[in-house]
């Protein structure tokens, strides 16, 4: 089905797949969503982040859909947050990362709170952790959330990010 569409994407169910990890960083029980960006920007800006998830940031393992939390963090958030924030993003070029997109915010005119609300990339890279957990869970599977592949630990008889 893919390969009638003019999608170079290398799996099948890549949509329901990209579609539920778009869910899962956008905020769930068990992750955290963009700050300062909701799920309705993130859909609006569908256009440019599927092509990141099924080239850059998803891969499959058996099958198994999975973020890459490195890739994640450093190229889809940063698109995500050049969509969201543009106007203060110096420059705009296709490829930014994180570090360079979280840079021009930091410097830029927004406000203090918005500022200190960006994610680091520790905790980008984290919420792509946990949204393989959720994603794994969603697709069937009972994956042990203390694995330390999915961003959790377990401190003082609490679960807490891992980040």
């Amino acid at each position: 089905m893919s390969q009638t569409r003019n999608v170079l994407v290398r799996w099948d169910q890549w949509e329901l797949h990209c579609l539920l990890a778009l869910i899962a960083l956008s905020g769930t029980d068990y992750s955290r969503g963009f700050p300062n960006v909701g799920p309705k920007k993130v859909w609006a800006m569908l256009p440019r982040l599927l092509p990141l998830l099924t080239s850059e940031c998803m891969r499959t393992t058996d099958g198994k859909p999975h973020l890459v939390p490195d890739l994640t963090a450093r190229y889809l958030y940063a698109t995500v947050y050049t969509c969201a924030f543009g106007s203060h993003v110096r420059p705009r070029g296709p490829g930014a990362t994180f570090s360079e997109v979280m840079g021009s915010l930091a410097t830029s005119k927004l406000s203090v709170k918005t500022k200190t609300s960006l994610p680091t990339f520790a905790r980008a890279s984290c919420t792509a952790k946990n949204a393989n957990f959720i994603m794994s869970y969603w697709l069937g599977d009972a994956p042990d959330s203390m694995d330390p592949a999915y961003g959790f630990r377990e401190a003082g008889g609490l679960v807490e990010w891992d980040e």
